[in-house]
């Protein structure tokens, strides 16, 4: 699952947000992004988000991370942002890696993220899963990575 637990802001206490999520990185093409979760503070997003990375090196690869930004779709309100490696997807390519990272904004705590992803060699996109067992997939042609 791709989910986000106790999403919060000090600025709107106690409210109900509609969450959504990007996932961008330096060594990707574009962003992905979910679709938004009505009222909750808790959202379970269910999209399979992909990515095609750019051309580069192995080694380069893994020293690369991915940004995230969960924002209220209501407000265009950031609620919180965090950092994913993806090292240990590219030294297990191929096998599902998961993932916890705290959410912040101005040093703040706003609540916890967690996943899977996958990078791959044989395929030229970078997927996130939530419920399904595929997990974000970072992948990246053959030929590009000698």
């Amino acid at each position: 699952d791709l989910s986000a637990n106790d999403l919060n802001s000090p600025e709107k206490p106690g409210k109900l947000f509609s969450p959504y999520l990007i996932i961008h990185s330096a060594c990707t093409k574009r962003h992905a992004r979910t679709g938004s979760k009505s009222c909750t503070n808790n959202p379970i997003w269910e999209d399979v988000l992909t990515l095609p990375t750019i051309p580069i090196q192995q080694e380069f690869l893994g020293t690369q991370y991915l940004g995230v930004s969960v924002y209220d779709q209501d407000e265009g309100y950031l609620i919180g942002k965090g950092v994913i490696s993806i090292r240990q997807g590219v030294d297990k390519m191929g096998e599902v890696q998961d993932f916890v990272i705290r959410l912040s904004s101005s040093d703040e705590s706003r609540g916890a993220l967690r996943g899977k992803y996958r990078i791959s060699l044989y395929d030229t996109r970078l997927s996130v899963t939530p419920t399904s067992s595929e997990p974000l997939l970072l992948t990246s042609a053959p030929s590009l990575l000698d």
